[in-house]
């Protein structure tokens, strides 16, 4: 990820800085704020106590109400979204979920379309060819700018980490990921911070493997034990 021309970084968390999860963030935020003239933070949760953050750094909340006109929504883009749900079935290695379970797939494409409508209003008040947009996990977030990327009203590059259970089936426990072909399709750079989740990425998605990075991730904080700095360096992993 390189910030040099941009000014403006644009982060998408799960619930950072609210909470206590997302501890990696804690470290990164320091580097990001330091490389970018301001960041905007969007959580997708918003509870619990707010950890500190950079000056130069803001928290966004976005609501999104509920669909109450999903008739009109898919009638007026019902071109759109045929062509992404026929995209995903091509595409998707597994295509059973798609044909047997069209209906909630189907409304789930329709939930994530409106909310990404919503997204492409707020985007659209940035001048994005001096913004980073950066997904800290290839989730909901990631989903909805790919739909946006798609709608072609904006023009960007997006930038996301993995972790785990957001891109690896066996930690899914759905079996797989809705719409994970389209969503590859329109993300630009993915940052792994184990070699595992790098291979996994380039075994089962191999047309993207030039847009896979490896970066690691790590904390300040050293824990409650004692720091003994006599004799050998010890490392602790678990």
């Amino acid at each position: 990820m390189s910030p040099k021309a941009q000014k403006t970084l644009l982060l998408f968390t799960e619930s950072f800085p609210y909470g206590k999860r997302e501890t990696f963030i804690e470290t990164e935020i320091l580097y990001l704020s330091q490389a970018f003239e301001e960041v905007h933070i969007y959580p997708e949760k918003a509870s619990g106590k707010a950890r500190p953050i950079p000056p130069n750094t803001k928290v966004i909340k976005l609501d999104f109400p509920q669909l109450t006109e999903a008739r009109q929504l898919i009638l007026g883009n019902i071109m759109d979204l045929g062509s992404i749900y026929l995209y995903e079935l091509a595409h998707a290695s597994n295509k059973q979920p798609y044909l047997k379970e069209f209906k909630p797939n189907f409304n789930l494409l329709v939930a994530r379309y409106h909310h990404a409508i919503l997204l492409e209003e707020t985007l659209g008040k940035y001048d994005l060819s001096q913004a980073v947009v950066y997904t800290y996990w290839f989730k909901n977030w990631a989903s909805l700018l790919a739909l946006v990327k798609h709608r072609g009203k904006l023009s960007f590059e997006h930038f996301t980490r993995i972790h785990g259970y957001d891109y690896d089936i066996k930690q899914n426990g759905q079996g797989y990921f809705p719409f994970r072909s389209f969503e590859m399709s329109k993300v630009d750079r993915i940052y792994s911070p184990t070699r595992y989740g790098k291979r996994y990425i380039q075994q089962h998605f191999p047309k993207y493997k030039g847009q896979l990075n490896l970066s690691h991730v790590s904390v300040q904080e050293k824990g409650d034990n004692p720091q003994i700095k006599k004799g050998f360096f010890q490392i602790c992993s678990c």
